[in-house]
């Protein structure tokens, strides 16, 4: 009798403590999906902010298959994922295109910007994208380039330390800025440190692509800040994302990213999952070729860019995934 009184109190101690410490991830997204949107978008009420590269919702004029949130890369506007989204919503998938705290057209916003606001934005985007997701009993897929990518890993590391799970099905990495070249890393780290936070390094982008001049110090900052984190990443990849189908577009002689480091991170942390194609986007019609940039017809090429879409679509609707 005795044995059995003292099992209850463990029980009942324990539901205490799990219901106190699940206090505070009572839901992870909180708010109503048009009050999400309004919050996400409240800053476009201002004259210095560009309405074309707000957070927005794009449907598609088939029957919807999904759900799917795209993230643009840093200093990027968030409308060069329009031809990406245009794909989307074309086989079917309600897209949310997201915009980012200083890719808004603001130049002062990103002057001020911190690693909260990214982390914040992030959250947000998934939160929106999830609940309409949930209300059409539909699958969530992610799609992101770049420093997109960097904050879905952190997202997701966050997530792991509550109750709640990533519910995603397939994720489509584009130039994951992942595994940045060590010289480049030192370069804006040392920049960081001898320039304030306010301060504009002009910007090596093409001008089509870019949402300012250049991009601040306070924007290095918090993008150092995410990659620095992705060191202690392993558990979360083996737990989180080993089983999520993830298709990858790389280009091996990007201008920022370390290529082979990357490979070994991925085999590091048995992600069997992740299938990297590679992109040959020489045949580019911009401006001037950047290895990095694999978003468009005219960054990566008309025949690059057709096998591209081509592997996209096959992967949303088969969920083939080869090399």
């Amino acid at each position: 009798m005795k044995t059995l009184i003292y099992m209850k109190q463990v029980y009942f101690f324990k539901f205490i403590f799990l219901f106190l410490s699940n206090l505070g991830y009572a839901s992870l997204c909180p708010s109503p999906e048009n009050e999400s949107l309004a919050k996400l978008n409240w800053t476009f009420y201002h004259k210095e902010y560009d309405a074309e590269e707000s957070t927005r919702w794009l449907s598609p004029s088939t029957k919807k298959k999904g759900v799917i949130l795209t993230v643009h890369g840093l200093n990027n506007k968030p409308s060069v994922m329009n031809s990406l989204a245009n794909l989307f919503t074309s086989s079917g998938l309600e897209t949310l295109r997201g915009s980012l705290t200083g890719h808004r057209g603001s130049a002062s916003e990103a002057k001020d910007l911190t690693e909260k606001n990214w982390k914040d934005d992030f959250k947000n985007l998934y939160c929106l994208a999830h609940k309409k997701a949930k209300r059409l009993g539909l699958p969530l897929n992610i799609n992101c380039f770049s420093l997109g990518c960097l904050l879905l890993f952190n997202f997701l590391n966050d997530l792991e330390k509550t109750p709640h799970k990533a519910e995603i099905n397939k994720i489509i990495l584009i130039s994951p800025a992942i595994t940045v070249k060590a010289p480049l890393t030192f370069f804006y780290q040392l920049m960081g440190f001898l320039f304030p936070k306010d301060w504009t390094i002009p910007s090596l982008n093409l001008k089509n692509y870019r949402v300012q001049e250049g991009t601040t110090v306070a924007s290095y900052e918090a993008f150092f800040k995410f990659l620095d984190k992705n060191k202690s990443m392993s558990s979360t990849l083996q737990k989180t994302w080993r089983n999520i189908p993830t298709m990858i577009f790389m280009n091996p002689e990007d201008e920022l990213l370390d290529f082979k480091k990357f490979q070994n991170f991925i085999e590091k942390n048995n992600l069997e999952s992740w299938k990297i194609n590679l992109i040959n986007n020489s045949k580019a019609t911009t401006s001037r070729v950047i290895s990095h940039l694999l978003l468009d017809k005219k960054s990566v090429g008309n025949k690059a860019w057709s096998q591209m879409k081509k592997k996209i679509i096959q992967f949303l609707d088969t969920g083939q995934n080869s090399h």
